[in-house]
């Protein structure tokens, strides 16, 4: 009996098919070889490692330019300022029907063609006053005793600003009272000497 039984059980093992007896290879707990998860775990530390150093490169690239602009922009904010901000020039148009600038009667003032002003004119009244209150006047005549465009104003007492634009065409030009304000009314007035800019005259 015991031998018959040994019979069968040699015969089962001797049925047992070839691929069972085969030991499988090391595995990663994920179904692959460890051999394949060590390549992925390495390109994953390449591909984070080349993520920080993409991120370092921008932001040290953000500082940099944030820097050049803090830099730049004083110096752009200045150019931009002087070359918009207009010359201011003084002058009193007097109570003995004189101008003056920088005491100086009947001046000859020298500006750029084209270039912005503004006439800071202090107005004092002298014997007569015109009906609307100016105490003087002031406009700006060119070598045919036309009005410059832009030049003619009634002068209150007091203060006042006026902006202009000196005239486009070099020269030089009159500018007088157009208020009778006394009898020395007929002498009141000052030059106006227009040049070219430098850097047109270098061109």
């Amino acid at each position: 009996m015991d031998g018959r039984r040994r019979k069968t059980l040699s015969n089962k093992l001797w049925a047992l098919p070839s691929g069972t007896a085969q030991i499988p290879a090391t595995g990663n707990g994920s179904g692959g070889s460890a051999h394949a998860g060590s390549r992925y775990a390495h390109r994953r530390r390449y591909e984070v490692r080349s993520l920080l150093h993409h991120s370092l490169m921008r932001n040290r690239l953000h500082v940099t330019l944030i820097a050049c602009a803090l830099v730049a922009w004083p110096t752009c904010q200045a150019q931009s300022t002087s070359a918009v901000e207009p010359r201011i020039i003084e002058l009193t148009a007097d109570k003995d029907s004189r101008y003056r600038h920088g005491g100086k009667i009947a001046p000859t003032i020298e500006v750029f063609a084209g270039e912005s002003l503004i006439l800071r004119i202090t107005a004092v009244r002298a014997m007569e006053v015109a009906r609307d209150g100016s105490v003087h006047g002031l406009a700006l005549l060119d070598k045919h005793s036309d009005t410059v465009s832009g030049w003619r104003f009634f002068l209150q007492p007091g203060v006042q600003d006026l902006a202009v634009t000196a005239p486009s065409q070099p020269g030089r030009y009159t500018a007088v009272c157009t208020v009778i304000c006394s009898d020395a009314h007929e002498g009141m007035g000052f030059t106006l000497l227009v040049t070219t800019p430098i850097n047109k005259t270098k061109e």
